[in-house]
């Protein structure tokens, strides 16, 4: 009887999911782009704090960097409350509210529920990518496990030279081959690394360092990629082919001039980017951010490469 009553508290206490959640619009700055905590408001595509998200069983939405609740007002915008509101839920791997997807984002980014909120503001879908098991969120928890409480500007290069976090083992690839890759077929990719800062990260463009792609932050455009006709090779938006270097393993845009070709050998596998069959990848200390690269790096962190179709 006690190890059935045990057993109770323990399903009662994980009666709740962690989301990894991002935006889609296709041909916008908020394509792939994540949430962010400011001022008791979501923001979309930078700015603040990283939104941790929680959902709770009765359809109240918890954010843990505020450890406090998303609410709908009357007209639409979404707001952090100590008072929950109930309606939120998952469909489909889709976030939705009062059984609808009728998000929204306004011109200063902020998120709301339908367009009647503000002037120009523009639809959006709220794609989960990643669900976990968590406790249920509850404002005033010291800690909510799981979870960490990180800011999307990324910390400054550590001078500590310790080892990088690697990923853990690669599954086998699946079936889903180079012959299986539809060339001009666009993509978006994001970072995936449990319980780290860039967990859900959008791979970004940076103008000003074009050779080496960042993993999140606030600077840049979230990448867009397509396969070419070899379905090996990759080319971003402007049809500029992606380079992997051979000897730091940094990815980034092949140079500009010149006739550099783009670097073969990449695919899909399992839902993931892969590189010669590999899904390993890092997010390595740069300046304040993230630089990517296939190469392990000093004080880097282990990531898998989502792909996300527009």
């Amino acid at each position: 009887m006690q190890y059935t009553v045990f057993l109770s508290m323990v399903a009662s206490a994980l009666a709740a999911k962690s989301l990894g959640v991002v935006s889609l619009r296709s041909g916008s700055k908020y394509q792939f782009a994540g949430l962010f905590e400011d001022d008791n408001s979501i923001l979309v595509s930078g700015g603040g704090t990283e939104a941790k998200l929680v959902l709770n069983d009765d359809g109240t939405l918890g954010e843990t960097s505020s450890n406090k609740y998303l609410t709908v007002g009357d007209k639409g915008a979404i707001v952090l409350s100590s008072k929950p509101q109930k309606g939120f839920s998952v469909d489909g791997q889709y976030l939705e509210y009062d059984g609808k997807q009728e998000f929204a984002v306004c011109p200063d980014n902020k998120l709301s529920f339908g367009e009647d909120i503000c002037s120009g503001s523009l639809g959006i879908s709220l794609r989960v990518m990643s669900q976990k098991d968590a406790p249920e969120f509850k404002p005033g928890d010291s800690e909510t496990p799981s979870t960490t409480t990180s800011s999307t500007k990324a910390a400054a290069t550590t001078t500590t030279k310790t080892e990088p976090t690697k990923p853990a083992e690669p599954k086998a690839p699946s079936a889903q081959t180079a012959a299986n890759v539809e060339p001009g077929k666009k993509f978006g990719i994001i970072a995936i690394a449990s319980g780290s800062q860039v967990q859900n990260a959008a791979i970004k463009q940076v103008d000003s360092h074009p050779h080496v792609f960042s993993v999140g932050g606030n600077e840049g455009n979230d990448l867009t990629l397509s396969f070419q006709d070899d379905k090996t090779s990759l080319v971003d938006s402007n049809g500029r082919g992606v380079n992997l270097d051979s000897n730091t393993g940094e990815v980034g845009s092949v140079a500009p001039f010149g006739r550099a070709p783009a670097t073969t050998g990449f695919s899909i596998a399992d839902g993931e980017l892969t590189f010669d069959n590999s899904k390993d990848f890092y997010a390595c200390p740069s300046g304040n951010g993230y630089s990517l690269s296939h190469k392990e790096c000093v004080g880097g962190t282990g990531i898998g490469l989502k792909v996300i179709y527009a």
